[in-house]
């Protein structure tokens, strides 16, 4: 169910990416269109991910096409690029998200090389350059440094989000009893398992590389 969810989300964030590139207005909908994607890279297999990603681009070149004055160039080469690019993106994410955990620096670093990437597809300012140009501080920074430094600042800040939002996911599952820790002061049973698998998931946590079980089991014996 939550992989339709995460689905279903990816397709309204490249509707919202899409309102963003195009019209100036709606610049804001970037800060919050990369949040499926960054779910997608966080909780799915490289595999999955870089499958997420491809859909997300799709899309975008859909809702775009769609416009009376498209944003992005009509074009085959502009479909090949925004499907490729995201794709091997989240694709890349997710399997360093696997070795060393999410870490958002990493992809806003990662998300530079992207826009780059896209700059075929007729993009001036990338997908995020126009996000927060209502700011005067980040159209000081976007002028200065150039679009790809305020696509990593926005990509930094919604990757951030997600593990804010990932943490208080865990802190309400355990506080309704569907995620337990295991008690400090009492006696461990014999032949006692303790699942792993929620922490090893939890932001900044490293995890299991993609060859090794996927859960991790720590069996007590007296």
């Amino acid at each position: 169910a939550h992989r339709v969810l995460l689905i279903v989300a990816l397709v309204v964030g490249a509707l919202m990416m899409t309102a963003a590139v195009g019209q100036p207005a709606h610049a804001w909908l970037a800060w919050f269109a990369l949040l499926p994607l960054f779910f997608v890279i966080r909780l799915w297999r490289p595999i999955h991910a870089a499958e997420g990603g491809a859909l997300w681009g799709v899309f975008i070149f859909v809702f775009s096409i769609t416009q009376p004055a498209p944003a992005i160039a009509p074009t085959v080469q502009s479909l090949v690029l925004l499907t490729t690019a995201p794709a091997i993106y989240a694709g890349l994410g997710a399997t360093v998200t696997r070795w060393i955990g999410f870490n958002p620096f990493i992809l806003g670093v990662a998300w530079m090389g992207l826009e780059l990437a896209l700059a075929p597809a007729g993009l001036r300012s990338g997908l995020l350059g126009a996000a927060p140009a209502q700011g005067a501080i980040m159209e000081w920074v976007g002028g200065a440094l150039g679009y790809v430094l305020v696509a990593f600042f926005v990509v930094l800040v919604s990757a951030s989000l997600v593990s804010v939002l990932s943490g208080v996911r865990f802190t309400v599952l355990r506080l309704l009893g569907w995620v337990s820790l295991p008690d400090r002061g009492a006696a461990i049973s014999p032949q006692t398992s303790v699942d792993l698998s929620l922490f090893a998931s939890r932001s900044f946590r490293p995890r299991a590389p993609p060859d090794a079980l996927a859960t991790l089991n720590l069996h007590v014996v007296w």
